[in-house]
């Protein structure tokens, strides 16, 4: 019998119009979203997907085998929030938002406390989402999940560490010494991303793993830093770019019976 991690997979194939593509969605390897749909299809018996060299599409059998999947994913989920009764929500949250952001809302929502744990990777945290380890995140955006319930609820601000000069703009920043930021981290990737989008080449001496990190050493005197806000104290110094640059908050779920209590906190307490 076929599995609900196999409707999961066979769904977003579906979704992204070939197994590449899904592979990358669902941060797996080729072969192995092909290997979950060639289970799928041996346990059913038949093909659900004619393969090409334009992607993936559906069979006559695809077609009628793939609103009930949805279906069977989707009671499987509401089974799961059924059984957790009235357990605590478990909310993932990206490091830098729990004070600003979350620490507020979780005052205006009331009730009990959360299972509270932070990460790193907005990537990361969505798939737990998507795998069921955890409720609801709230990550920086852009969030690209049609298959879960997302809604932005804000945005922070980018500044910069490190600049003589209370407003700065980016081709000042680029000229360097800059303080990169790993793309392995999502704020990395989304700040070397900004840069290309401007027509930059930022000027690097150095790359650290995380914003904090860039803001201490730009604090020393090392070079500019480029970080949300959040990730500073309040008596840190710090210059307005100029345009500003903001950063999407979206709080991600898979109902929004999740996220909408949990949104409307956030927006209330900004």
């Amino acid at each position: 019998m076929p599995n609900l991690r196999a409707f999961e997979v066979f769904l977003s194939v579906v979704e992204a119009g070939s197994i590449s593509r899904a592979a990358r969605k669902l941060h797996l390897t080729q072969p192995a979203v092909s290997h979950q749909v060639s289970s799928l299809e041996r346990d059913l018996g038949v093909a659900v997907f004619d393969r090409g060299r334009r992607g993936a599409t559906l069979t006559p059998a695809g077609r009628a085998f793939a609103p009930l999947a949805r279906d069977a994913l989707d009671a499987a989920f509401r089974a799961e929030e059924a059984a957790r009764g009235s357990a605590p929500i478990r909310l993932v949250v990206a490091q830098t938002f729990t004070v600003p952001f979350v620490v507020p809302a979780l005052r205006a929502l009331g009730g009990p406390l959360p299972e509270l744990s932070e990460g790193s990777s907005a990537l990361g945290m969505v798939d737990e989402v998507r795998h069921g380890t955890q409720d609801v995140a709230i990550v920086p955006g852009p969030v690209d999940a049609p298959d879960l319930v997302v809604r932005e609820v804000g945005t922070e601000e980018i500044v910069v560490v490190g600049s003589p000069d209370t407003d700065a703009t980016l081709e000042t920043v680029a000229t360097g010494p800059l303080i990169g930021i790993s793309g392995d981290t999502g704020y990395g990737s989304w700040l070397a991303a900004l840069f290309v989008e401007r027509g930059l080449v930022p000027v690097v001496t150095t790359t650290v793993g995380s914003p904090a990190a860039a803001a201490a050493l730009a604090s020393a005197g090392f070079g500019f830093a480029v970080v949300p806000e959040s990730t500073l104290t309040g008596d840190a110094e710090r210059s307005r770019l100029r345009p500003r640059v903001n950063r999407d908050i979206v709080v991600v779920g898979r109902s929004e019976e999740a996220v909408g209590p949990l949104v409307e906190a956030l927006t209330s307490a900004r």
